[in-house]
């Protein structure tokens, strides 16, 4: 469930005991290059020679960034007084932590399964409904049912539970979603509170007690007789009904956790992309001409986020008006604010770096 959850378990031995055992962990950087160890204690009985040890490691706490990589192993040092201690180490072991992006494309890919299969169980549950009504009045009149009838009833309710099935998978699938996010994203608050409320419908679909109501329709099924058959018939339709505006609120309340988080992310994009170009901007006013192509490169890389933050915000909008219910998705007025603000600040700071660039260029070009 939590990537960055390291559990380990061991077997140590050796015929002089052991002096001590260290886990060892380090930053592997973008050069190739592995960053100075983080060596943490592993306790182990001293005299005892040969035990298990267990080991956890949350690679949280390592500082670690998204698109970062880490190399760790095991060592161990026996106890022997005579000769002097000698060690001996486990292979190495790496993790990758995925990029920001990697990240984003994840939960949305996650996100899009879970909507997806919410409107087909909406869709199931109304065929349900309908095939229903349909049999009732073709069983009206019928003064007893025969195999062919009672094999009719019986796969609806077989339909049912294989959607009781599928809700159950959803659930488990939204909160695995929402534990891979937490891991690597700081979620805030307003949109975390949401993840709570979607939890707690997709909990009230799988109560117990409509998991009692599937198993006194299945027992009134096996003793059927024609006097109890509106009764069933009429128990399935309302378990069917209610599971559909169920489903529907978790739909809509989901479409609105998504619209928000997108909204949020996208905020936060631009803060970041305007405080990098501000940075380029005091990088330009003291840059040499060897440091010139370095930052051309980095402005071209800031423009080319930039440009594809605007799109997602436009197509943010298009989705917003395409919704059966827009009112429900309106972008708050405050965040409204905040965008334009952050919009203008980063249109800003990219325009003064491109002039201060063209600036640099004309001064270098006049010195020649």
């Amino acid at each position: 469930v939590y990537d960055n959850r390291l559990y380990f378990k061991g077997l140590i031995k050796d015929d002089y005991g052991f002096s001590k055992m260290e886990f060892r962990l380090s930053r592997k950087l973008s050069n190739g290059d592995n960053s100075a160890e983080t060596t943490l204690e592993v306790p182990v009985q001293k005299e005892n020679p040969q035990q298990q040890f267990y080991h956890f490691f949350d690679v949280a706490e390592a500082g670690l960034e998204p698109g970062d990589q880490v190399e760790y192993y095991f060592i161990v040092f026996d106890n022997d007084g005579v000769n002097g201690s000698k060690s001996s180490r486990s292979q190495k072991m790496s993790l990758e932590i995925p990029t920001r992006e990697e990240i984003e494309e994840m939960v949305q890919k996650n996100q899009d399964n879970v909507k997806s299969e919410l409107e087909k169980s909406i869709e199931e549950a109304r065929k349900i409904q309908k095939d229903i009504s349909q049999l009732n009045k073709k069983l009206f009149d019928k003064k007893s049912l025969n195999y062919q009838e009672k094999k009719q009833i019986q796969d609806l309710l077989d339909r049912q539970k294989n959607l009781q099935k599928q809700v159950e998978e959803m659930k488990q699938q939204n909160e695995k979603v929402n534990k891979k996010e937490s891991q690597y994203t700081e979620i805030n608050e307003t949109i975390a509170e949401k993840q709570r409320q979607l939890e707690k419908l997709f909990e009230e679909l799988m109560s117990d007690e409509m998991k009692k109501m599937f198993e006194d329709l299945q027992k009134m099924m096996e003793e059927l007789d024609k006097d109890k058959l509106n009764e069933v018939m009429e128990k399935m339709k309302l378990n069917s009904e209610d599971l559909e505006k169920a489903l529907d609120r978790n739909l809509e309340l989901f479409k609105q956790l998504e619209f928000d988080k997108k909204l949020t992310e996208s905020i936060e994009k631009l803060k970041k992309l305007s405080e990098e170009q501000e940075k380029l901007s005091e990088k330009t006013d003291n840059a040499e001409k060897k440091e010139q192509e370095n930052i051309t490169r980095e402005q071209e890389k800031i423009s080319e986020e930039f440009n594809e933050l605007k799109k997602d915000l436009k197509d943010l909008k298009e989705i917003n008006e395409k919704l059966e219910e827009p009112n429900n998705f309106k972008i708050p007025e405050d965040k409204k604010e905040e965008i334009q603000k952050e919009l203008n600040k980063s249109e800003e700071s990219l325009k003064e770096g491109q002039m201060k660039k063209a600036s640099k260029s004309q001064k270098d070009a006049s010195k020649k």
